[in-house]
């Protein structure tokens, strides 16, 4: 949808009740300005007029996905929607009563309340809080100007769950965010708790695969990041890729913006859905980006139980009840239903069997979550927004500490390149292990990062503190892994470990994550960056520039085929005489997963089957060894693995679906905008690629992508200020009727970018430049 045009535009809006210009400390006034692809550059001369404008640009193209936001955090998803319905932001396995349930708790408790009335830097800044005043303003004339039965996507058009909001409800929004690796990842095992008797038994199988992916993914997220330093820049004073992995239906889908106060805030890039900051971007000085950290957020607390009463535990020597807390929600066509938690001193009651975390006569298990008291991660954003150098941006972290569950990957026009878990995690180091650790550690804490600690000792088991930290029973910064580089520094989903091919962080606690534990999308894109700077990729000179690094992303390099092809095709060749067409097709393929690439499609499903077959081992010939992590592992175990019988279980499953063994890999992955078909390039984590694009298969052998490479900057620190491009996949809008609903899928499609447009001069430059001015009462 295009943005407001013109004065009579501008006259409309002027006469809307609630939004014209009012007396005393005057009017709400912001310039909306649209560039191609829908990017909304918002320019106020506060912040109260920063929210106003942004949240009335955002509406525009989001209007139902904020709507629903809402409705979650407000815990009315059942009364909307019905009670049994998926959740289907927290992957379609959490109910809306359930999710309803969790948020309720939230909302009884006042938790939000309480933590909003805290002052600075534990409550919310000045500035965040007149940001967050002049947002709710926006949207809610918005809804005035507009009107629900008017609005331009038919998915809410009339929808009575579309309402103006208050402050509250975006705090909500930043409390839900802020427990997205903690509580909001555990939602299902927090409703789950229930005495012994009282539910349905859920037997203990441990699956630390399971755990870990639920835990590491928060609902399908991660990224790549490289900053590259004045050592590896050729043509900047240093240069950031930001390519993040955030699925495109959910409430972390991406939201392009810029962000301007002269002479206060100027910031472009993109932010989570609601928030009115730049969460990835750039500003004069620096350009940053974040990947999801393996750091846990929490710890868990055994509860001894009393001796005949499962709802009480020992504490200090005596029995203590449990808190209960029941909460009631309303549910569609009347009625309501009721749940009850279960709370401790460290927090609430938790389920989870595949992580052994059971509820019997004798224990049950707490969350002590670190983000459940922090409410500073948006004056974290905000400040990191204006940061001025690397050295500024640490600062920033170390005062504030609000970053809930992501790494830092930061470079400034200074030529230095960041790479920092600088987030918030729990006190949990050797010491307390020793003195607090549980058996059932043991096995949680190598396997999964989750330490469980004795919850029958307060005072000695409580989470310490160090002398720096911004808050309780965390680490303080200067205890995380860090590290500045003048070459590079860079990070994809992995632990710190390897912020650099010829770096290691070593010697931290287990539960910041486990160290030699190497990915191959970490591999590749240490090989990326390593053959980068030795001139060696056929992208030219040595040395990153802002051409190469777009290169590099659409590369679509596919690291398992590039090791294993060889000996694939041998063990293809003697298989027998009906592989050969199979045989040819992966010899001629061009090793990526391009949209083009014939041969991938193929090579996806013989590779799964190779690593089903392979069991926990893999279907390496060779391990991954912790002193060779860029060259292991490698070959393929063709004397322990029918490669054959994968090669014609593949086969034969495209056959039955009528697919070609030649295939495009585009004419089966693709996004689908109305009756349009545009083809993916891009394959899965498991394969190795840089490119990350995850897909469900369905009956017909199709690729569905719901999550993967989502916004994808490429920006260069100059004199002038930063240059660069953008891309995002899944586009500006999700209204079917807005022209930013296929516009960049388009483009994607086709490998192309959009011009990051920073100054007054690059924007009005635009071909598809449009402005406005919004007003509204403060």
């Amino acid at each position: 949808m295009k943005g407001l045009v013109g004065s009579a535009v501008l006259a409309a809006l002027l006469l809307v009740p609630g939004v014209a210009a009012a007396a005393g400390s005057g009017p709400y006034s912001a310039e909306i300005r649209r560039t191609a692809g829908g990017m909304p550059h918002v320019k106020a001369r506060d912040y109260g007029s920063l929210g106003f404008g942004y949240a009335y640009a955002y509406a525009e193209d989001q209007a139902c996905r904020f709507a629903d936001i809402v409705v979650t955090v407000r815990a009315r998803r059942s009364r909307h929607f019905g009670p049994e319905a998926s959740y289907g932001d927290l992957g379609g396995q959490t109910s809306n009563l359930s999710s309803d349930f969790f948020f309720q708790r939230i909302r009884d408790a006042r938790s939000v309340e309480r933590l909003v009335r805290r002052r600075p830097p534990l409550g919310p800044t000045r500035a965040v809080r007149a940001t967050v005043r002049g947002f709710a303003a926006g949207w809610n004339a918005y809804l005035r100007r507009t009107g629900v039965d008017r609005l331009p996507d038919p998915r809410c058009r009339g929808a009575r769950w579309v309402t103006p909001i208050r402050p509250i409800d975006l705090y909500r929004r930043f409390y839900q965010l802020g427990q997205r690796a903690s509580g909001v990842a555990l939602l299902d095992a927090l409703v789950a708790a229930a005495p012994p008797g009282a539910g349905p038994a859920r037997a203990a199988r441990f699956d630390p695969g399971a755990l870990r992916a639920d835990l590491d993914g928060t609902g399908g997220m991660g990224s790549n990041g490289y900053a590259i330093g004045a050592a590896g820049a050729r043509d900047a004073r240093a240069l950031l890729l930001s390519n993040t992995h955030f699925p495109s239906g959910t409430d972390v889908r991406w939201y392009p913006l810029h962000l301007t106060i002269p002479g206060r805030l100027n910031a472009i890039g993109a932010a989570l859905q609601g928030v009115p900051v730049v969460n990835v971007g750039a500003n004069r000085h620096v350009a940053w980006t974040h990947t999801v950290s393996t750091a846990r957020r929490f710890a868990a607390y055994e509860l001894r139980l009393a001796p005949g009463d499962p709802t009480s535990y020992v504490l200090d020597g005596k029995a203590v009840p449990l808190r209960r807390r029941t909460v009631t929600v309303p549910v569609r066509g009347g009625g309501t239903r009721a749940h009850t938690f279960y709370e401790s001193v460290w927090g609430p009651v938790v389920v989870r069997p595949d992580a052994t975390l059971t509820w019997t006569p004798q224990a049950a298990y707490a969350l002590a979550d670190a983000n459940a008291e922090n409410f500073r991660l948006t004056n974290q954003w905000a400040a990191w927004d204006r940061a001025t150098s690397v050295a500024d941006w640490r600062r920033k972290a170390a005062r504030i500490q609000g970053n809930p569950w992501v790494n830092s990957i930061v470079a400034d026009d200074r030529g230095n390149a960041y790479y920092g878990d600088d987030g918030v995690i729990p006190h949990v180091d050797a010491a307390l292990l020793a003195r607090c650790g549980r058996p059932k550690g043991e096995l949680l804490l190598p396997a999964a990062g989750i330490a469980v600690l004795d919850g029958s000792r307060r005072a000695a088991c409580r989470l310490p503190s160090d002398r720096d930290a911004a808050a309780p029973g965390i680490f303080g910064n200067r205890a995380l892994p860090q590290t500045v580089r003048r070459d590079y520094t860079f990070n994809a989903n992995d632990s710190y470990w390897l912020p650099n091919a010829g770096q290691r962080l070593t010697g931290f606690p287990r539960v910041m994550g486990a160290e030699a534990v190497n990915l191959p999308r970490t591999r590749l894109a240490a090989m990326m960056a390593e053959q980068r700077l030795a001139g060696t990729d056929g992208l030219g000179p040595a040395g990153f520039t802002l051409g190469t690094l777009q290169a590099m992303f659409f590369g679509n390099r596919n690291l398992t085929a590039e090791l294993v092809r060889d000996p694939l095709l041998a063990a293809c060749r003697g298989g027998g005489a009906d592989l050969a067409a199979a045989c040819d097709v992966l010899a001629a393929w061009d090793l990526k997963a391009d949209a083009g690439s014939r041969g991938a499609v193929l090579y996806r499903e013989v590779w799964r089957r190779l690593r089903e077959a392979g069991g926990l081992a893999g279907p390496w010939a060779t391990p991954f060894a912790k002193a060779d992590p860029l060259g292991t592992p490698n070959g393929l175990a063709a004397d322990r693995i029918d490669v054959p019988g994968a090669l014609r279980a593949a086969v034969a499953d495209l056959m039955a679906k009528g697919i070609a063994l030649d295939v495009a890999l585009g004419d089966v992955q693709y996004e689908q905008r109305g009756g349009e078909r545009l083809p993916m390039s891009g394959c899965p984590d498991a394969e190795g690629c840089f490119n990350v694009l995850t897909a469900l298969r369905d009956e017909q052998g199709t690729y569905r992508p719901y999550t993967g490479s989502s916004f994808v900057m490429a920006a260069a620190l100059t004199a002038r200020g930063p240059r660069g491009r953008a891309i995002l996949r899944y586009s500006q809008s999700e209204n079917p009727r807005s022209a930013h609903y296929a516009d960049q899928t388009r483009m994607y499609a086709g490998e192309r970018w959009l011009r990051l447009r920073f100054t007054e001069r690059q924007i009005r430059a635009d071909p598809e430049y449009e402005r406005v001015r919004v007003t509204g009462r403060r």
